[in-house]
């Protein structure tokens, strides 16, 4: 008697509205960048609110993207803003804040340090002759182990290809690290 007891406690537990909603908290997605349809076109959505909201160990790994990736990228006699960039905070590319947040996460990331030294994070944007361009951005958080989705678009010489792909990172003791 005393087992089953525990036994409808436990599965009464289990499938409550509060179980549902800690297994719920426990992963979490953000979608950073999206396509939405406009008339017959295709136009990228930088979601402001929801970087807004996001931790600062989050927002680095969105940044890590924004210095690979052109999103709506201008330069002018100022410097180069790009709207990601801008949506977290950190103002032109390769600014102190940008150059900051990435050395405190990710700083043994060599990809980091070259873009740093060789482009100051500059990106090539729209328009030239050759750029990559950040198409979609989601985040799966589960624990300490993010999942990213990305779907970019390879602009070179009046020819496009486009590419979806994830990747895997750890964030733990202050720094982020990709996984294979």
């Amino acid at each position: 008697m005393r087992n089953t007891l525990l036994f409808l406690f436990a599965a009464i537990f289990a499938f409550s509205p509060a179980a549902a909603q800690s297994q719920q908290s426990s992963q979490s997605s953000y979608t950073i960048v999206s396509r939405v349809r406009e008339g017959k076109y295709f136009n990228r959505k930088v979601h402001k609110e929801t970087i807004a909201g996001l931790p600062e160990s989050l927002k680095a790994l969105v940044a890590y993207y924004g210095v690979i990736y052109s999103t709506n990228c201008v330069s002018d006699s100022l410097g180069q803003r790009c709207e990601l960039t801008e949506a977290l905070g950190l103002g032109l590319q390769g600014s102190a804040r940008q150059t900051e947040l990435l050395l405190k996460w990710l700083p043994n990331d060599t990809l980091i340090r070259n873009l740093k030294r060789d482009w100051n994070f500059r990106v090539m944007e729209q328009g030239s002759s050759s750029f990559d361009e950040l198409l979609y951005l989601k985040l799966f958080v589960l624990r300490d182990t993010v999942r990213i989705d990305v779907q970019d678009l390879y602009w070179s010489q009046g020819r496009s290809e486009s590419s979806k792909y994830s990747n895997k990172a750890v964030i733990k003791e202050g720094a982020i690290k990709f996984i294979e």
